[in-house]
C-alpha cells in the first residue's frame, strides 16, 4: 500500500470541499505509481490510444496523462489504478477494489480538469460525499472565472485557469515521481554499499582461512621432516 489511510485521507479533502486539495493528492498517487509501477501506467495509457512505452522517462509519461485529462476514461482508469495499490482485506482474506473509492477518485479529478459537476452517475458514491464534491466543484468553477475575468481586465494572461491548474496537477506528478526515483536511488545505493561490505567480510574470511590451512600444513611438513 502507499498509504495506510488511503480512503480517509481522500474523504476529509472531499468533505471540506477542497476539491483542488483531493486532486493534489490523487496526483501525488499517480506520481508515485510511474516510478514503483510504471509498466502498470505505460497500460493505462496505451489502454485508452495514447502511445506510450518503457523507453520514455517518467517525466514524458506525466506530460501524456496531463495532456488527455478531458478524456473520463482514463481518469477511471487513472482512479482504478490508485485504488488497486490500496485495496483492502475483506472477510474473506482476499484483497477487494472499493467502487466509491474509485468513483469519488473520478469525480474529483473530473471536477477538477473539466469541471464537471457529479450527478446520479455517481449512485455508487455516498450521498454525503457527492454532496460536497458538487459543493466543491461549484467553489472550484467560481473561483476560476474570477480569476479568468481578473486576468482578462489586467491583459496579464493569455492561459485560462484550468491550464494553470492542469500545469499545476502536473508538476504534482513530477514532484512526488522525482522523490520517489530519489528514494529509490538512495536505497539502491545503501545496498550496493552493504553487498560490497559482506563481499569483502566474505572475502576476509576466505583468505583468513586459507592461511590457517597453509599454516596448518606448513607445521604438519616441518614436524614430518624435522620429526
Amino acid at each position: 500500500m502507499y498509504v495506510d489511510n488511503y480512503e480517509n485521507e481522500l474523504r476529509e479533502y472531499v468533505l471540506d470541499e477542497d476539491i483542488p486539495g483531493a486532486n493534489d493528492f490523487l496526483m501525488k498517487k499517480l506520481g508515485h505509481i510511474v516510478v514503483s509501477n510504471k509498466t502498470d501506467f505505460i497500460d493505462l495509457l496505451n489502454e485508452n490510444g495514447i502511445e506510450a512505452d518503457e523507453s520514455m522517462p517518467s517525466k514524458q509519461l506525466i506530460e501524456l496523462f496531463s495532456d488527455n485529462t478531458n478524456d473520463k476514461d482514463l481518469l477511471i482508469g487513472a482512479s482504478l489504478l490508485v485504488e488497486m495499490g490500496n485495496k483492502k482485506i475483506g472477510f474473506d482474506g482476499e484483497q477487494h477494489v472499493n467502487d466509491e473509492n474509485v468513483k469519488t477518485g473520478v469525480a474529483v479529478m473530473d471536477s477538477f480538469f473539466n469541471e464537471a459537476i457529479p450527478d446520479e452517475k455517481y449512485s455508487y458514491i455516498a450521498p454525503f460525499l457527492i454532496g460536497a464534491i458538487s459543493k466543491g466543484a461549484k467553489k472550484l468553477i467560481q473561483k476560476k472565472r474570477k480569476s479568468d475575468r481578473g486576468a482578462k481586465r489586467r491583459g496579464k494572461s493569455t492561459r485560462s485557469s484550468s491550464d494553470r491548474l492542469r500545469q499545476i496537477a502536473e508538476f504534482k506528478m513530477k514532484q512526488e515521481a522525482l522523490y520517489r526515483q530519489k528514494l529509490a536511488f538512495e536505497a539502491a545505493k545503501v545496498k550496493a554499499e552493504k553487498d560490497k561490505r559482506k563481499r569483502k567480510t566474505r572475502n576476509t574470511i576466505i583468505i583468513a582461512s586459507s592461511l590457517s590451512v597453509a599454516v596448518v600444513v606448513g607445521i604438519l611438513l616441518y614436524k614430518r621432516k624435522n620429526g
